[in-house]
């Protein structure tokens, strides 16, 4: 039998219940909370980065304790020049908008694709540029609650999984690669669409 090490509590819609955190499963806060502060580490050593650090400090996520991670509703990584994210982010089921835009990912850890109760996945926009993400998995069809998918910039992706279309709460789906936006996929989406590569710079 695995050993319950803790519980935390966590609010939804108005509720509080509680998650059994198993033996093998303690890692995961030791995982995020060094993920951030080597974030703030690298941010508060180059005098370059000072607009990032001043973004950063006012999150504070690298001093938010189990409890509070796990409610945590939003979550902004944006211009971080990040390369990949950590699998442990899959323990934030409370997440509704996860902001990773201005990174240099090129792909999203499985995990990201069961917070169920995300409404908004920015992974490219005008303001903080895009990503190098070359696949969306299938899996993305398990984001029922979506509501706004940001891609601009991602200019190493090419197609979309047909799986997105089941995607029913979906109303606002902005990109900048001409291929996906005529794509049979989009338009089976019927989503407002809006195509940005006029945009470019």
């Amino acid at each position: 039998m695995k050993k319950i090490i803790n519980k935390f509590r966590v609010q939804k819609d108005g509720k509080t219940s509680t998650i059994d955190v198993y033996e093998k499963e303690k890692h995961w806060f030791d995982s995020l909370s060094g993920f951030f502060n080597h974030i703030y580490k690298v941010l508060d050593h180059y005098d370059d980065l000072s607009y990032n650090l001043e973004k950063w400090n006012k999150t504070n996520y690298h001093k938010l304790s189990k409890d509070e991670l796990l409610n945590l509703k939003e979550l902004d990584l944006s211009n971080l020049y990040l390369k990949k994210i950590p699998i442990e982010i899959g323990y934030l089921q409370n997440l509704e908008i996860l902001n990773l835009a201005g990174n240099e990912l090129e792909y999203l850890p499985d995990e990201i694709y069961g917070l169920i109760n995300l409404k908004e996945l920015n992974l490219g926009n005008i303001m903080n540029g895009g990503n190098n993400i070359k696949y969306i998995s299938p899996n993305i069809d398990r984001l029922q609650n979506l509501q706004s998918l940001h891609l601009i910039w991602n200019d190493n992706l090419h197609s979309l999984p047909k799986e997105i279309s089941n995607l029913k709460n979906i109303s606002y789906f902005s990109l900048s690669q001409e291929d996906i936006y005529h794509s049979k996929v989009v338009k089976d989406m019927n989503v407002f669409c809006i195509d940005f590569e006029e945009y470019r710079l």
